[in-house]
């Protein structure tokens, strides 16, 4: 990218007998690039490879010159214990490194992966680090700066699984698509204002409710039950894990926004296939 030449053509050419394009004195570097490489492996269990299937897979887009993506993997393929785990190269090009590394981290929010553990949390913590945005590292960097990059709390098997704001998205996601089936259905029904065709929960006597059945990724089998009860306000009592919340599921230009208790927070949810922002 800061040549602006296909380095990899060169090498092809010059492999079939052919001669340098260009001689080494006349390219020109311009701007700077990073890469980043995204590895199906866990930095809290020290670089432990990942194995599994690539339940969900949803990386940046590219842009001539700026944001490239070399990869060799898509979704519902199964990473295994006998090949390198590295799942892709991100490489972003900036003016100067602070635009490069703000192009990085941009990059690296929209690069998805679910059904296996990978170092993309890692990546992004090193990107916004304040000395790796200085130039000052080395090899000892992240063992170094350790207590930052690699937090217990969000480590993929800590507290993380099991924040209630991660439950709540994917109940209220669940919820909203069966409200979407149910109006769609509807309007192609003979009578499309049925009360029921309505996905409310309504009930003639006591509080009503949906029960939602989740699992678990990781191997964990033991099926996860959260009650939804809906409110007159369009709200949401959820039953979660760690206790009840009142949630609701706003949208705005970047796509749904989940808000427990008052408190808004942007998350992604992932269906097998499928994903909203």
């Amino acid at each position: 990218m800061v040549t602006g030449q296909d380095l990899v053509e060169w090498q092809l050419r010059v492999a079939a007998g052919e001669p340098l394009p260009l001689a080494g004195d006349r390219l020109a570097i311009h701007g700077h690039a990073v890469e980043a490489r995204i590895y199906a492996e866990d930095p809290w269990r020290d670089f432990l490879p990942s194995t599994g299937t690539l339940a969900h897979l949803r990386q940046p887009r590219e842009v001539p010159g700026r944001v490239r993506v070399d990869t060799g993997v898509r979704e519902g393929d199964v990473i295994t214990s006998h090949y390198d785990p590295m799942l892709a190269k991100l490489i972003v090009w900036g003016e100067n490194r602070a635009t490069a590394l703000r192009h990085l981290g941009v990059a690296l929010a929209k690069h998805e992966v679910a059904g296996l553990r990978t170092n993309l949390d890692l990546l992004r913590a090193i990107a916004e680090h304040p000395a790796f945005a200085a130039a000052r590292f080395d090899t000892g960097f992240i063992a170094r700066h350790a207590a930052e990059l690699l937090p217990p709390t969000t480590s993929e098997r800590g507290a993380a699984a099991d924040d209630p704001a991660i439950w709540a998205a994917a109940a209220l996601t669940m919820l909203h698509d069966r409200r979407t089936m149910a109006e769609a259905a509807a309007g192609a029904s003979g009578d499309p204002w049925s009360p029921w065709a309505n996905a409310d929960a309504w009930r003639m006597n006591g509080d009503g409710y949906q029960d939602l059945r989740f699992r678990r990724s990781g191997g964990d089998a033991t099926p996860v039950m959260l009650r939804a009860h809906p409110l007159p306000d369009g709200r949401f009592r959820l039953g979660l894990p760690s206790g009840s919340v009142l949630a609701s599921l706003a949208e705005d230009a970047a796509g749904p926004l989940p808000e427990l208790d008052g408190v808004s927070r942007r998350l992604s949810v992932a269906r097998r296939g499928a994903a909203r922002s």
